[in-house]
């Protein structure tokens, strides 16, 4: 059996809904990482088998869009392990205004095609893939640093220029480029290349596009009506 769902969330306190879900079983990201009100609507459906007390992310599919206010990422296990590699503290406590992006929950990961957040240290740009079933992922980040924090940043751009394939282009020369990934077992934490980033994007976009042919035109057959404050 299926269940469609389409939701709307509208300013929910997202540590809070981490602690009430258990963290969706999963430690990589937590209620210890993330916090703010977050404003959400979402389009999904689950295949319901033998579901017990707990939602499995397996056959959990979901399309949506994410607004995030008042927000902080701290103390984010892949953020502080890239910060020990490049030497870049302002990872392990990022706070922000506002923050929106476009999701997808598909085969066990949720995916973040692009999310842009800005901070009064730096501008970041990321990509990434996060496993909600086991604890593989991908994270492709690019910070333009501000003033606050040039003087370390030249020096790790420095760095980064001397790297083989290191994105070296107008746009890129004023950025820090960094990869962290750990998936099947192997793990990588350093700076980005155009290869791995290529792949990633083109993964990520089929990932999408197949979802969205099994959305449609099912879905806007049922809403549930329900609205989440």
């Amino acid at each position: 059996m299926q269940v469609w769902f389409r939701t709307h969330i509208d300013k929910m306190d997202l540590k809070q809904l981490l602690v009430e879900f258990d963290n969706f079983d999963q430690t990589d990201v937590t209620s210890e990482n993330l916090s703010g009100l977050m404003t959400a609507d979402l389009d999904g459906f689950l295949d319901v088998i033998n579901m017990g007390d707990s939602i499995p992310m397996e056959p959990l599919k979901v399309l949506g869009r994410l607004k995030l206010e008042d927000g902080a990422i701290k103390d984010m296990e892949v953020l502080k392990t890239l910060d020990r590699y490049v030497n870049m503290r302002e990872l392990d406590n990022i706070q922000f205004q506002t923050l929106e992006t476009s999701l997808f929950i598909r085969n066990g990961f949720l995916y973040l095609p692009q999310t842009d957040i800005k901070t009064t240290a730096m501008n970041l740009s990321l990509f990434a893939m996060q496993g909600m079933s086991n604890d593989d992922f991908e994270y492709h980040i690019k910070i333009f640093p501000g003033e606050i924090m040039m003087g370390n940043s030249k020096k790790v751009m420095k760095k980064q220029s001397q790297m083989k394939d290191n994105l070296a282009n107008e746009d890129n020369m004023r950025s820090i480029n960094l990869l962290a990934y750990d998936i099947n077992g192997e793990s990588k934490y350093w700076f980005d290349n155009e290869t791995r980033k290529k792949k990633t994007r083109t993964k990520i976009k089929v990932q999408e596009k197949q979802l969205e042919l099994g959305f449609n035109p099912r879905l806007v057959k049922y809403d549930t009506g329900v609205k989440f404050h």
